[in-house]
């Protein structure tokens, strides 16, 4: 199990992310919310899934398109601080992503099986780190994070957007 970060790890910015990891099996929890994400969706169609709750909200299918972005830009930046890359990653805005990202136009069994192969990747990467690579240091937007600490922003935004999928999309998709 890898150690919980400390606050020094990361911007004050994602301390809601990390705080919906405490006192979890990280990588457990990796597996644990995509699945969750999975069967949440099963029974939905491509027609379901681009419902959106509220006016300039995204789609079902632009929040995954989303899910998959910040999951493979934040394990990139990972796996970069994992092998002392001292580059200033630049951040990255993901309203311009999801805008541009035809997220829509994809099929959501696709959506969901991109995301479930990053995913499984990035657990294979995430547990073979050592303990010395997930504390080695690196920065996005001139802010400071260990690789460790975005393995857990990684699943405290996917929790984030999997409550909010649970919470303002599902119930009402239910009832149309």
């Amino acid at each position: 199990m890898l150690n919980f970060p400390q606050i020094e790890e990361y911007p004050d910015y994602y301390q809601p992310y990390i705080e919906k990891t405490r006192n979890k099996d990280i990588i457990k929890m990796l597996s644990e919310n995509m699945n969750e994400l999975s069967d949440a969706l099963k029974n939905f169609s491509d027609k379901d899934a681009l419902f959106a709750y509220d006016e300039g909200k995204w789609t079902i299918k632009q929040l995954l398109g989303h899910l998959i972005d910040a999951e493979l830009i934040l394990s990139n930046r990972a796996l970069r601080f994992a092998r002392l890359d001292k580059t200033d990653i630049p951040q990255y805005d993901h309203d311009d992503y999801v805008k541009t990202g035809e997220f829509n136009e994809i099929p959501l069994a696709d959506l969901i099986d991109q995301l479930f192969y990053i995913r499984k990747a990035n657990i294979l990467l995430f547990k073979n780190l050592s303990n010395n690579a997930l504390l080695y240091e690196g920065t996005s937007g001139g802010k400071t994070f260990t690789a460790r600490s975005l393995i857990y922003i990684i699943a405290g935004h996917h929790q984030h957007h999997l409550e909010v999928l649970k919470e303002k999309y599902l119930p009402r998709i239910k009832k149309i």
